[in-house]
């Protein structure tokens, strides 16, 4: 079955990306001071789920990619990824010089400036995310067919392992990410047919059975950062996920923003930099910190409809959200070769 006839993926996707722009909420929300012990546990508990169910939806709709030539890879594929994450720095670098970080209150404009030069490298905030992508990309293009499925895996499952105990720690957000989560995008790509066979098998009693022990994991194991355990309760997450794609494929808004990721992960770090700015300085009464993570995030996905909206009508739309320019993928083949993609749905 074609994937596009797969709605549950879109649904998984959509649902990922919420809880990726909830995570944030909280974050910021704690940044402008407004931080809530409840909020911040229920977020470090969804990690169980948010990014092995990113990265896996990814790579499984890697595999379409993978069988490509590289000169297509990259010039399709990583070229656009790299454009939009330098583009995206930039701009989250020249809002933080307009609004302060409330963050890292005190940096000031040239620590911002040689953190952006540094970010080719050195990736930060949010977009870190495109940034590994684009290495996974390449990375599983490069191995696959030319390895075992297991050489792979083995050794990416104790690296991300390893990275969650903290017991490998570059000091770098984008590295950490990479080191933890390669294992889940190439689980992605080497178990595509075993991800779609048990989202076939799911019904809602199975789907119901997978999320309460899930739900189970999390109450009884709720500091599970130990080797080998961290692994285990993404595994149960990134099935729970899988099971609450299945469970909520007729929803279409669900589905609409799966199926348009870049949409909200793109902008959403800046808009919530700036509310968490404007709370800081509202002096906002007691009590706030129950609900600001939530309506963050309202207000957040709406603001993001909206600039996705406003960039159509500038016809900025291609540039911002989607091809990266010819001169960029000129320069990743030798051939000089071009194809376009559609700006109008494009997702992680």
């Amino acid at each position: 079955m074609k994937q596009s006839n797969l709605p549950w993926i879109n649904t998984a996707r959509g649902l990922a990306i919420f809880l990726v722009v909830l995570h944030h909420s909280v974050q910021w929300a704690e940044s402008a001071g407004y931080g809530s012990g409840a909020w911040l546990h229920l977020t470090w508990s969804l990690a169980t789920m948010r990014l092995p169910l990113f990265y896996a939806i990814s790579g499984l709709l890697a595999v379409k990619w993978i069988h490509r030539p590289m000169r297509e890879v990259l010039t399709l594929k990583v070229a656009t990824l790299i454009w939009l994450y330098l583009l995206w720095q930039l701009l989250t670098v020249l809002s933080y010089l307009v609004v302060p970080n409330v963050s890292t209150p005190g940096k000031g404009d040239l620590r911002e400036l040689l953190t952006a030069l540094a970010t080719p490298l050195l990736p930060q905030n949010s977009l870190w995310f495109i940034w590994a992508l684009a290495v996974f990309f390449v990375l599983c293009k490069l191995l696959y067919g030319r390895v075992t499925p297991w050489a792979v895996l083995a050794p990416a499952a104790a690296v991300s392992s390893f990275s969650m105990a903290g017991m490998i720690h570059t000091g770098n957000l984008g590295w950490d990410g990479l080191l933890t989560n390669f294992v889940f995008f190439s689980a992605g790509v080497y178990g595509a047919a075993l991800i779609k066979g048990f989202a076939e098998w799911l019904n809602p009693w199975t789907a119901a059975v997978i999320l309460a022990g899930w739900v189970l994991c999390l109450v009884l194991l709720p500091t599970a950062d130990a080797v080998v355990l961290n692994l285990g309760t993404r595994a149960v997450g990134l099935a729970a996920g899988i099971s609450l794609g299945v469970l909520l494929q007729s929803s279409k808004h669900l589905g609409r923003a799966g199926s348009n990721t870049l949409t909200y992960y793109l902008p959403h770090y800046i808009v919530l930099g700036i509310l968490a700015y404007l709370a800081s300085q509202s002096g906002l009464p007691g009590g706030t910190a129950n609900w600001l993570p939530a309506a963050m995030l309202i207000i957040t996905v709406l603001i993001c409809l909206a600039l996705r909206l406003i960039a159509r009508i500038l016809r900025c739309e291609a540039w911002l959200y989607g091809q990266a320019p010819a001169s960029l993928t000129s320069r990743l083949t030798p051939h000089g070769r071009q194809a376009k993609m559609s700006p109008r749905r494009k997702s992680i």
